[in-house]
């Protein structure tokens, strides 16, 4: 690399250069880097350089470095839309993201308190329960749960929770979905969280819960997706007042 007296430091030239080398796919989502006496050597400058240079990344969010095993580039980031979007999957297309949906469990329930309250129905009311994983690349990413009343979900089947957003399937149903509610929360992965998604117990996790009515004010659905908090964002598009 370039002498220290030229216009740019080294660690900024070696932040560069390896920038480039990332956006040109020399490291794959999740790949270890080179050791910093590699870089070193490769580049021809000082581990504090590269240290420097790493950390730089690593701020930008496209590095994790764990003590004793590495560097390693960052898993990608994917956005979900927030709300009802019947084009939805057109958002990951986008992204050049295929997500894979696998059907779990799907199937009766009865409702117990919490469903309930949340869905406005009797308690022990015959409910359609179910549950669902995404993966991304091949990686599990997160889990869903959903709850609907029996009698208003009787014309939907396994097929429509095979998509990654139903609500076309809801559609196509005639069921006249007219507005809902949502939650974005964060927690940390329990042990049979942590074990769907493929992490440790504690990993930080997102919570998208929402709530469907229909036109006349009864409760459709109550839905809760759980999803890695370093994979997943959210975008929400909106109006502005005027």
């Amino acid at each position: 690399m370039d002498d220290a007296g030229t216009r740019s430091s080294l660690h900024a030239q070696l932040e560069r250069a390896l920038l480039e080398q990332i956006e040109r796919g020399a490291w794959g989502s999740g790949d270890r880097l080179p050791t910093e006496s590699e870089l070193g050597a490769t580049y021809r400058v000082s581990r504090n350089t590269v240290r420097t240079a790493l950390a730089a990344l690593e701020r930008r969010g496209l590095l994790e470095r764990h003590a004793g095993r590495g560097t390693f580039l960052r898993h990608a980031q994917y956005t979900h839309l927030m709300g009802w979007h019947e084009e939805a999957g057109d958002e990951f297309a986008g992204q050049g993201l295929v997500p894979a949906v696998r059907v779990l469990a799907f199937g009766p329930a009865v409702a117990d308190s919490a469903d309930a309250a949340r869905l406005g129905v009797p308690l022990g009311a015959p409910l359609l329960a179910v549950r669902r994983q995404f993966a991304v690349g091949g990686e599990a990413t997160g889990t869903a749960e959903h709850r609907l009343p029996a009698d208003l979900a009787s014309a939907l089947t396994e097929r429509d929770y095979e998509a990654l957003y139903p609500e076309r399937g809801y559609r196509a149903a005639g069921i006249d979905v007219d507005r809902g509610t949502l939650l974005l929360t964060a927690t940390a992965a329990t042990g049979d969280e942590a074990s769907a998604l493929g992490v440790a117990a504690g990993t930080p996790l997102l919570v998208y819960e929402r709530t469907l009515n229909l036109a006349d004010g009864r409760r459709f659905e109550w839905a809760r997706a759980v999803l890695r908090a370093d994979r997943a964002r959210f975008r929400a598009d909106f109006a502005v007042p005027r």
